[in-house]
Parts: C-alpha cells; sequence; structure tokens
C-alpha cells in the first residue's frame, strides 16, 4: 500500500546553476555544516541536481531538491557484510519514524543552505542574479511516494527512495558529491526515470531522453520492445508507484510519454536495425 503518486509540488526559481556554481555553492555548504555539527551530513537528493551533475543532460538547473523528510543518519544502516541487512535497515528506520530525531538538526541545515546564498550574493553584487535563499530546498518532499511496509505485527511507513538510494549508492554511482561537511547521494536511475516521466516537464522530458540513450541499448530493439523493457524495469526496481493500479487514463498517458521518449531516443541514436530478444535488464542502468 502506497501513498498516491503525484506530480512533485512545483516550486518556481529564477536561478541558472550551472556545474561551476553547483559546485561552489556545494563546497561552502558543507563548510558551513561541518562548523555547526561538526561531522558529514549526508542528504538524499533528486531532480535536476542529478541531471546536470551526472547524467550531464541539461547545462544547468533551478535549485537541488533534497529529501528532508528521512535523513540518512536516521537510518543508521549497518556496516556492509557479505550481505545487506535490509531487515534491520528497516528496524532502524521504524525508530526513527517514531522518536522523530533530529528536529534541530533539519533546522541547522536550511539556516546553513540560507547563510551560503547571502554569502554568494554578497561575494556576486549583482542586482539581476540574485540567489535565493531556498537555492537547495525539500519542496518536493510532498509528492514523493511512501511505502506502507508490514514488519512482524507492526507496520510504518517507508521512505523507499531514501532506502533505495542509501543501500545502492556505492554498486549504482550514486554518489554526486563528497566532502568532510556534506554527502550528497542521488536517488537511483530508475526512481529518477519515474519522477521525471510522472511530472513530464520540458526538461524532465529531455533527462529521460538521455537516460534512455546512455548506453545505447535501445539501438539494439524495436521501439514495441524497448517500451516494454523500460514498463517492466520500473514495476521491478519502482514498485511503490504501483503503476498497474494506475487510472485508465492515467496509464494511456503515462504510456504516450514513455513511447514518445523512446522514439526520440531512437531518432537521435539513428537506431534502425540490430535488434535482439528483450532483456529488461538492458535498459539504463
Amino acid at each position: 500500500m502506497t501513498s498516491s503518486f503525484r506530480s512533485r509540488q512545483i516550486v518556481t526559481h529564477q536561478n541558472q546553476l550551472n556545474e561551476k556554481i553547483l559546485l561552489q555553492l556545494l563546497d561552502s555548504l558543507q563548510r558551513k555544516l561541518l562548523d555547526r555539527r561538526g561531522k558529514k551530513t549526508e542528504l538524499v537528493v533528486h531532480g535536476g541536481v542529478i541531471s546536470v551533475l551526472v547524467y550531464k543532460s541539461r547545462p544547468v538547473t533551478t535549485d537541488i531538491d533534497y529529501i528532508e523528510r528521512l535523513l540518512p543518519e536516521e537510518l543508521d544502516p549497518p556496516k556492509k557484510k557479505s550481505g545487506f541487512a535490509f531487515g534491520e535497515l528497516l528496524r532502524k528506520f521504524i525508530s526513527a519514524i517514531r522518536l522523530r530525531r533530529g528536529q534541530d538538526e533539519r533546522t541547522v541545515i536550511k539556516e546553513c543552505i540560507a547563510e551560503t546564498a547571502a554569502e554568494f550574493n554578497a561575494k556576486h553584487a549583482n542586482p539581476l542574479i540574485v540567489l535565493e535563499h531556498d537555492w537547495m530546498n525539500s519542496a518536493g518532499d510532498v509528492a514523493l511516494p511512501w511505502h506502507l511496509e508490514y514488519f512482524s505485527a507492526d507496520c510504518c511507513m517507508v521512505d523507499p527512495l531514501v532506502i533505495s538510494a542509501m543501500r545502492e549508492a556505492e554498486t549504482q554511482g550514486n554518489i554526486i558529491y563528497d566532502s568532510p561537511g556534506l554527502k550528497l547521494v542521488g536517488i537511483t536511475p530508475s526512481w529518477t526515470f519515474a519522477l521525471k516521466l510522472q511530472r513530464y516537464s520540458h526538461m524532465d522530458e529531455q533527462d529521460i531522453v538521455c537516460l534512455l540513450q546512455r548506453d545505447g541499448a535501445c539501438a539494439n530493439y524495436t521501439e514495441d520492445e524497448f517500451v516494454w523493457m523500460v514498463e517492466e524495469r520500473l514495476r521491478i526496481d519502482c514498485p511503490e508507484m504501483e503503476y498497474d493500479h494506475y487510472p485508465e487514463k492515467a496509464k494511456v498517458e503515462w504510456m504516450a510519454r514513455l513511447r514518445d521518449c523512446v522514439r526520440k531516443a531512437k531518432y537521435q541514436l539513428g537506431a534502425h536495425t540490430n535488434y535482439h530478444s528483450p532483456d529488461s535488464s538492458d535498459v539504463y542502468v
């Protein structure tokens, strides 16, 4: 059982943050966080910052979206062993949600973000380019899916994006920034794809096409085959979307978006031949 899967809340910014500016801001932010908290702050991020710093699918983003409702440090995952203790991770998550630890830490993070903006504006005195105090924000949290997890005789709401991001941070190469005071972990490629397909702004469409082109796999399949592969992969990697329970109209729209992106990705790759049997493991990750 999950929350309704809605398009994320739209927060309008006028910032034009390219890779150079993003890294400058993050370097400043990490120093402030380290000074205030005395330890490395870990945050899970999604949205345009991944497109700019990881996939290079666009030159700028207007802000950095991070997930505040559950901080990675509240999961307190076990050290890596000969297998991942996922049950233990869930137990830690349940405990964190119930205790709601670290409320003050959230305030510190926001204050450091605002201080970074003020410092940036003071150094770059240009009335036409003013960095908003919430250039890094968690406004998108309200539209991200939750999952009701039944654990023994109890149950709780689980954040699938944070858990999957932290679980696969090393294997999926999702660490997009790492310094003494701050570590940013991106959500998994599948969740990135799913959220962008759900919101589907003009920039999201470009990012999806870029994701589909990453390893050139779509060039080896027909349009129908690759659409099926992507659909199956999202069912496996993002079950909390509950795609099969979408209203029929929403399914049709979702499929039309996916098919259009696959068609554009194949066209840009000049893909017309070299087809082989479909396998959803080939898709974009």
